[in-house]
Formats: C-alpha cells, structure tokens, sequence
C-alpha cells in the first residue's frame, strides 16, 4: 500500500466516525498542507465504495477500511499509552480536547495535541474535540503506578480525600456543614481538586479524571484501606480497649460500638476526615455517638454546631472531637446523656489536652 493509499484510507476512517466534516479538514490541513482538499475528496469516494458494501452502516464500512488498508498506528511513549487507556476506558467516545490537557496535567508530562494529530493518534470528530482511533495500538509495555505512595504524599491534603471519598461512594455532602467543617465551600473544593499523579477535576468534562493507570474499584478499595490504617491511629490514641471495632465503608470510618450496662451502648465513629453528609447524619442517629477527626479544629464550625446541629434529631446526642498534635478540641451538646458523657471520657482519659466548645 502506498502513502498516498494509507493517507485516503485515514482519512475515509474519519470522515466515517465524524460529526462535522469540518474538523475533518482542519486535520488534514495539518497533516497535509495543500494536498489536504484533494485526499479529501478521494476520501469520499473511498466511503461511499464502502458504505454501499457496508449496507450503509458507518461503524461497519470504518472497521471494514481499517481491515482492508491493515491501518496501524503504533504509540510507544508512556504518556501516549496512558492517553490510548485512558480513551478505550470511555470506549473511544470523543472528548474534549481541554480534557486531553488535563490529562497532561495530571501525568505531570506535555501532550502536544497538534502533533499527535498530525501523527494520527488523535482526530477529530467535531470542532474541539477528540478521540483516538481504534487501529491505534500501543506497545505492549508494563506500566505501573505505586498508588499506596501517591495515597501518603496526599494524605495532607484533607479536603481534596474528603471530596474524593465523596464522588467515589457517591455521598453527596451536606454543603453547609462541608464548608464550616472545612473552611472551603464544597464546589470550590471540587473544582480544586488535584492529587498529584492520581485525580484531578476536568473542567472540561465537568467531572473528575483520573490516571488512566487507576481501575477506579480497585482504587475504591485501596483507598479505604489506606483511610482504615489512619483511622487506626485514632484508636489507639483513645486506647478505648473495649467493644466491638468495625471499619464502614458507608461512613469511611472505623466504628467502636461499646456497651456500659443492660441497654446502655454508644459509638466512637473514628475517622482522619470525614465526608459530612446524609449518610453520616443518619448512621446510628437514636444512639449516643462520639465523631473523633484528624481535621484542624474552626471554631465556626463549633458555632455552626450549637446554632443547627445541636437542636437537630440526628445530632442532639452526637459529640465531635478535632484532635490536633496531643490537644483534643471537644464540640458537645450542653445537655447530654450519661453515654455520651461515658464515651467524651475516653478522650480525657487518653491523655490529651482537652478544649471544649
């Protein structure tokens, strides 16, 4: 097959899987300079031949070229392998090309988008936006991605695993109490989000995008695991040594459920963060709880507490300890019941300097 035959065949494959015809040859002006317009037409004639053998079914007459011409690009840097897994994971569907920068953001690498264009591993199927064709191939090559150490450099990041958790387990926060929690409005939260080599928000795709090196349920997983040993540090700091311990996914917690007598029983709900929403206002919300975080202490959330949470159903025998290099900042309802009291003297009796809101 000569160039000239491959270049009429790629371009035939575009002008199947395009929207606008246009951005057709706004890449093969690139790629071709003044001879773009007459391999365009040639082009034509290519996928009117193959629609009419294709029954006019366009997804069927471009795999029918791709077969015929034996179309292979081949890309073999790591940042275009993560680029082609990161598309076949959206099942090849067009993006923007904004998303394609932050994919290089995120990559901490340069995506130069006009010259993959140029070199076909990115086309246009509409004016801005992209996918890579599907003859593309990578290298068969191994790449990996030590998560677990990605996970640690960004655990002083609180806010940013905070609105992790919550597109991850789907748990919409509650907005109000994010930001007295937080001290950062939730959108603005979101719409900040960067964890190096790992996620980031795509303004773009008005999502979050991750590494393409990341399954996202296994990332899930590793993710609480990651949350449960921190959250294992919390307890041994209360050295609450009794009752029954369990990690909820639901909550991204580990929970100590303990029992003083014959109907009398309290939670200690241990977590580095914690994502404030409905399901946490609602877990166990008829018995006395103690939240234990790892997140500085904001006096505005204390006010926030006494002036809304307090009189609510779900937190009126619910207390929240910040615990901050040995001092332990308390925010408890100024009537409370002998179980929540039995559970507020693990705290003191841990050791640490106690504070009380």
């Amino acid at each position: 097959m000569s160039l000239r035959q491959r270049d009429v065949a790629e371009v035939a494959y575009q002008l199947l899987i395009a929207e606008d015809e246009s951005a057709v040859l706004e890449d093969a002006e690139k790629k071709f300079g003044e001879k773009a317009r007459e391999i365009i037409e040639e082009a034509r004639k290519l996928v009117q031949e193959v629609l009419e053998e294709a029954g006019g079914d366009a997804g069927e007459a471009a795999q029918r070229i791709v077969a015929k011409y034996g179309l292979e690009v081949r890309a073999s840097s790591p940042e275009e392998l993560a680029l082609i897994r990161y598309m076949a994971r959206r099942s090849y569907q067009p993006v923007p090309e904004d998303a394609i920068r932050d994919l290089s953001s995120l990559l901490e690498t340069e995506l130069r988008i006009d010259d993959l264009l140029r070199r076909g591993i990115l086309m246009h199927v509409k004016p801005g936006h992209v996918t890579v064709p599907q003859y593309v191939n990578a290298e068969p090559r191994e790449i990996t991605l030590d998560v677990e150490l990605l996970l640690d450099e960004a655990e002083h990041n609180i806010v940013g695993l905070a609105v992790l958790e919550s597109w991850l387990e789907s748990n919409q926060p509650n907005v109000e109490m994010f930001e007295k929690m937080y001290g950062v409005p939730y959108e603005s939260a979101l719409k900040s989000l960067h964890l190096r080599k790992l996620v980031k928000y795509s303004e773009a795709l008005n999502d979050l995008i991750f590494n393409p090196l990341i399954d996202v349920e296994e990332f899930r997983s590793l993710y609480h695991s990651f949350k449960q040993s921190r959250a294992k540090r919390i307890l041994r700091t209360l050295d609450i040594g009794i009752g029954h311990v369990k990690y909820s996914k639901r909550i991204g917690a580990l929970v100590a459920c303990i029992a003083f007598g014959p109907g009398e029983h309290g939670l200690i709900i241990m977590s580095p963060w914690i994502v404030p929403g409905r399901r946490l206002e609602r877990y166990c919300a008829n018995v006395a709880r103690l939240i234990v975080l790892n997140i500085p202490f904001r006096k505005e959330f204390a006010e926030y507490y006494h002036t809304m949470l307090e009189g609510t159903k779900s937190f009126r025998n619910t207390a929240f300890v910040f615990i901050q290099e040995g001092v332990a900042y308390l925010v408890a309802p100024e009537k409370r019941s002998k179980t929540l009291d039995s559970l507020i003297d693990f705290v003191y009796r841990a050791g640490l300097e106690v504070f009380e809101f």
